[in-house]
C-alpha cells in the first residue's frame, strides 16, 4: 500500500487563516515551506535555467481526461501514445513530479458492469503510476457537465456515495506494489453535507494526504468556506499537523476582464486556504457558444499579467513601469515566458508569507496590508481568509 508523508514536529501555524509551514519528503526534496509547481506543460528548459537556478523545484502535469481520451490509453499498445499522455519533457526528470488527474465521467456508469470499469480503470492507472514518479493522486471525478443537448443545464456525473466508492477502489489499485505517497481528491463541486460525509470517511480510513482540484475556478468566499468545513473536520480531531495539501488548477484571477489594467490575483491566496504544494493554474472551461471575440492585440495585452506581490493584482505588462521593452516583448510574445515569470513571482511571495509567518508569529498585519483584499468587495474576501484560530478554539471549549 501507499504510504503518507510523514510531517516533521515543528509544524508553525498562523493563527488568523489556515497558512501554516510543514516540514517533510517529496521525492528527493526536503520541503521547508509551501511551495510552488512548475506546469510541466508550459515551463521550458530555458525557463527552468534562467528563472529557476539553486530553487527548489517541484513539476506538475495536469490532465483532464473524458472518455474517449480514457480508452484510447486502455486500448492502445502504441508506447508513443502512451508516453505522449503521460510523460514529462526531459528536463522534468531530475526533479520531483506528479501528475494530477481529473476525469470527466463517472467509470462506474459508462461501462456495462463494474467488473469492467475496475478493470479499465486498474488498465490505465498502472500506466499512470509509472509516470507519476514522486506521488500519486487518485484522480478527481468532475461532478457536473453540461447537459449534451443545451449545453446549459447541468448533469449530475457522480454521488458522493459514488465518489467514495470510486476514491477507495482506485487507492486500492495505486497501492499495488507500490511505496509512493498517494493523494485522495477533494472536489469542491460538493455541498456542505457531503463535505461532511466525505471527510468522514477520509478521517476514518486515514487518508491524510490530500489534493484540493479547483477544476480552474476561483479562490473566493464560497471555496474559502467549503475548504475550511473540510479541514476543521481533521482539526477537532487533532489531525491538522498530519495533513498534507496539494491545490491545483486554479484560476489565476479572481476576475478577468480585458478592459481592467489590474486584475484581483486567486492563485496566491492558496497558501491561505491551507496548501503546502500550490500547483498549476487553470482557466474555466466554458462553451464556444456566445464567446467574446477580442481583437488580437488586445487579447495578448490582456493575457500577459504579471503578479505583484505589493497590491495582489496582476497587471497588464503593458502597464508595468518597472519591466524593460524587451522583457515586456518576451512576455507579451510568449506565454510559457509569462507562466513561468509568474510561477516565481508568486512562490517568492510564499516565501515571504512563510517568513512573516516564523518572525511575527501571524500574518494578519501583512496580508490585510494588500491592496487588492482591502479592494475585492470591500473587504469580503479578507474577511473569509482570516480568522482567530484562538478564539476558534476557545468557542469550541466552552461548548
Amino acid at each position: 500500500m501507499g504510504k503518507l508523508i510523514e510531517v516533521k514536529e515543528e509544524v508553525v501555524r498562523d493563527k488568523y487563516s489556515l497558512l501554516n509551514i510543514k516540514r517533510f519528503q517529496f521525492g528527493n526534496l526536503l520541503i521547508e515551506r509551501p511551495l510552488r509547481a512548475l506546469d510541466a506543460k508550459n515551463i521550458r528548459y530555458e525557463h527552468v535555467k534562467t528563472f529557476f537556478s539553486n530553487h527548489p523545484i517541484i513539476f506538475e502535469k495536469s490532465i483532464f481526461v473524458n472518455l474517449g481520451m480514457f480508452r484510447k490509453i486502455v486500448e492502445t499498445n502504441d508506447n508513443r501514445k502512451i508516453r505522449d499522455h503521460f510523460d514529462f519533457p526531459y528536463y522534468a526528470k531530475e526533479f520531483p513530479r506528479y501528475i494530477s488527474i481529473t476525469f470527466t465521467f463517472n467509470p462506474f456508469r459508462v461501462f456495462e458492469s463494474r467488473e469492467v470499469a475496475e478493470n479499465n480503470l486498474e488498465s490505465y492507472l498502472m500506466y499512470y503510476q509509472e509516470y507519476s514518479a514522486s506521488s500519486l493522486l487518485v484522480p478527481n471525478i468532475k461532478v457536473y457537465r453540461m447537459a449534451e443537448e443545451t449545453k446549459r443545464v447541468k448533469e449530475v456525473v457522480v454521488t458522493i456515495d459514488e465518489f467514495i466508492d470510486l476514491v477507495d477502489t482506485m487507492y486500492n489499485i495505486l497501492g499495488y506494489c507500490n511505496d509512493k505517497p498517494i493523494f485522495v481528491p477533494f472536489s469542491l463541486r460538493f455541498s456542505m453535507a457531503d463535505i461532511d460525509k466525505l471527510a468522514d470517511h477520509y478521517i476514518k480510513r486515514e487518508y491524510y494526504n490530500i489534493w484540493i482540484d479547483f477544476e480552474g475556478s476561483a479562490i473566493t468566499e464560497d471555496k474559502i468556506a467549503r475548504v475550511r468545513k473540510f479541514i476543521r473536520k481533521f482539526d477537532e480531531r487533532g489531525l491538522f499537523n498530519r495533513l498534507v495539501i496539494i491545490v491545483t488548477n486554479i484560476r489565476r484571477e479572481i476576475i478577468s476582464n480585458v478592459k481592467k489594467d489590474h486584475t484581483p490575483a486567486s492563485d496566491v491566496l492558496a497558501t491561505l486556504i491551507g496548501a503546502n504544494i500550490v500547483g498549476v493554474n487553470r482557466e474555466p472551461m466554458r462553451p464556444i457558444e456566445g464567446k467574446v471575440v477580442i481583437e488580437h492585440d488586445k487579447l495578448l495585452e490582456h493575457k500577459a499579467r504579471i503578479f505583484d506581490y505589493n497590491t495582489y493584482y496582476y497587471f497588464k505588462v503593458t502597464k508595468a513601469n518597472y519591466l524593460d521593452q524587451e522583457t515586456k516583448s518576451k512576455i507579451l510574445m510568449s506565454k510559457e515566458t509569462n507562466i513561468a515569470i509568474n510561477t516565481k513571482l508568486v512562490d517568492d511571495e510564499f516565501n515571504r508569507q512563510a517568513e512573516v509567518l516564523i518572525n511575527k508569529d501571524d500574518t494578519k498585519e501583512y496580508i490585510s496590508s494588500k491592496k487588492m483584499l482591502q479592494e475585492y468587495k470591500q473587504g469580503s474576501l479578507l474577511k473569509a481568509l482570516q480568522y482567530s484560530y484562538h478564539v476558534e478554539k476557545q468557542l469550541t471549549e466552552w461548548f
